[in-house]
């Protein structure tokens, strides 16, 4: 996986090691720096970002139930990481900005345009094939990351399982895709969450991958508290109500 960080205290606050990192700060061995910049991303990244991306990803309503107790006994873990930050350091948690780190994870350049992102050559091929404009403004919003933009588009019924064409072989769908690299990113960090305190590093890739998790995740309930609107409609849905007509 490349370099990794053998910081103690970055390595106590991704594994939730709420004990090891108090032992730090008791012992006048915490680097104070890291509360403005940890390093490995493109923009100062502080420590206490890692315990706020795992408070987000951590929330185990929509887990497997065999996954949730290793989630909740991680979860319990990191809260006590985020009250040591608060009470011990004064850290004033503000909201992820995740547009911000653009270039540290699975985002689309906020330059793009949508023929680009889209990889046609006009976004008119697309409307010629049936696929509304607001429907293509929902992807490119969603790719981007701008999260006041897609919920405005949701609210005005964009559809997040609108069917996109090819050039996308078997099509493509927003919400399918969020929903996928939630399922990738967990799975490739779960193991890091039962880690029993052996690890002593944490590699340099791990940290763009938590914060992408949680770029996704955030997404992802986003769109999921519009999946009962009238809008929400997957492609088969839709087919069945032509026919019927």
């Amino acid at each position: 996986m490349g370099l990794y960080i053998g910081n103690k205290a970055v390595v106590a606050v991704y594994y939730a090691r709420p004990d090891q990192l108090l032992e730090l700060l008791d012992h006048g061995k915490f680097n104070m720096s890291l509360l403005e910049n940890v390093g490995h991303f493109s923009k100062p990244f502080p420590i206490w970002r890692i315990s706020q991306c795992w408070d987000v990803v951590s929330r185990v309503e929509d887990w497997k139930p065999e996954y949730q107790p290793v989630a909740i006994e991680f979860r319990k873990r990191n809260d006590e990481i985020i009250r040591i930050f608060k009470d011990c350091l004064g850290v004033e948690f503000t909201p992820i900005d995740f547009q911000l780190y653009h270039d540290d994870f699975y985002c689309d350049d906020p330059d793009e345009t949508p023929a680009d992102q889209l990889m046609v050559n006009s976004t008119q091929e697309l409307l010629d094939a049936g696929v509304r404009q607001i429907d293509i403004d929902l992807y490119c919003a969603v790719a981007k990351f701008h999260f006041d933009e897609t919920q405005a588009l949701l609210q005005k019924g964009a559809n997040p399982a609108a069917w996109l064409p090819d050039p996308f072989p078997s099509g493509f769908q927003v919400d399918d895709h969020i929903g996928a690299e939630c399922s990738y990113l967990g799975t490739m960090l779960y193991s890091d969450m039962e880690d029993k305190g052996k690890s002593k590093t944490v590699y340099h890739l791990d940290l763009p991958q938590l914060f992408g998790w949680a770029a996704f995740e955030t997404m992802y309930r986003l769109i999921e508290k519009y999946r009962q609107h009238p809008h929400y409609k997957w492609p088969e849905e839709n087919n069945c109500q032509e026919t019927n007509t």
